[in-house]
């Protein structure tokens, strides 16, 4: 496979569409905002020569979500296509290899341009929005532990409860920690959030928290590749399986995600039942521009998180 950062989505379809003449399989890569800029090559050249393309389309505006520019492309997308006569399905994660499979045919028998269509539930999820389902309104008596840098910043900001542990420093001790909580608080279910970099930090604490059987323990990782908090330079979690550690580890329930929908049905199954959970989510982007940080004491921060501990 060849890649080449053309300059403008038009570029990139007659650049794709040499493909074909040469006997291969030539696709793109656009923002569904792209589409007004090919409307004109897809009518006037791949459609009357039949040169097909895979198209792979960001859909930007999906579900109203999105900055203005974006909403009306967002909910005109589907339209669109169906004027255009390209044939297009939406990308999902269960049928991955059934929606490429029926595109590459499509292309082969019509002889015209295929769009696949990725909604913004395809991607990872930023951090700040797992982060938002994680902290629910609706949760009830969820003692969270959140780690050092931007998660502990991120959470805080997005809601700040008595329940909620920051830890200002000390990176990679947050799941020992919680861990010692879930061991003298049987009762309670306790969350531990951190990073990539943080959980990097303490892998033998994985084999010692399924050693112990803290079936009362929810460990998430939020797995950006990065070390945020200090520039962004990339951790080795791209290319270590840290749900595959935690499996290995002896964890009784372990998840890999990166979609909203899936994050929401493995909080819900760790709320419902008691067993030792890891949750892998993959999440992208930086914390929001202005972020503040935590603004209390650590003496505060322990302080009331000890109070509600322990009066409940």
């Amino acid at each position: 496979m060849t890649y080449i950062p053309a300059v403008r989505e038009d570029v990139a379809l007659g650049i794709a569409s040499a493909a074909h003449l040469t006997g291969r399989h030539g696709g793109i890569l656009m923002q569904n905002s792209g589409l007004g800029n090919v409307v004109n090559p897809l009518t006037s050249f791949n459609l009357i020569y039949r040169i097909p393309v895979l198209m792979l389309v960001s859909w930007r505006g999906y579900g109203g979500k999105d900055a203005p520019e974006h909403l009306i492309m967002g909910e005109k997308t589907p339209e669109l296509l169906h004027t255009l006569g390209i044939p297009h399905t939406v990308l999902e994660a269960d049928t991955l290899e059934e929606n490429l499979q029926w595109a590459i045919s499509t292309m082969e028998q019509q002889l015209i341009p295929v769009a696949v269509i990725l909604r913004q539930g395809d991607r990872h999820m930023m951090r700040h929005e797992a982060l938002e389902h994680i902290l629910t309104p609706a949760l009830r008596r969820r003692f969270a532990l959140f780690t050092t840098g931007m998660i502990s910043r991120e959470a805080f900001n997005i809601r700040d409860r008595a329940e909620n542990f920051y830890m200002i420093g000390s990176m990679g001790l947050l799941n020992a920690l919680g861990l010692g909580l879930a061991l003298q608080s049987p009762m309670w279910r306790i969350w531990v959030i951190e990073g990539d970099g943080s959980a990097l930090m303490s892998l033998g604490t994985l084999p010692l928290i399924a050693t112990l059987r803290a079936h009362n323990l929810i460990h998430v990782v939020l797995d950006n590749e990065v070390y945020e908090s200090t520039g962004g330079q990339p951790t080795i979690s791209s290319e270590v399986d840290l749900a595959a550690l935690a499996e290995a580890a002896g964890y009784a329930r372990v998840w890999r995600l990166s979609d909203p929908v899936s994050l929401q049905q493995a909080l819900q199954e760790a709320e419902d039942t008691k067993i030792l959970t890891f949750i892998l989510v993959k999440v992208t982007g930086r914390a929001p521009e202005g972020l503040g940080r935590v603004s209390l004491t650590p003496e505060e921060i322990k302080r009331r998180f000890s109070q509600v501990l322990t009066r409940v």
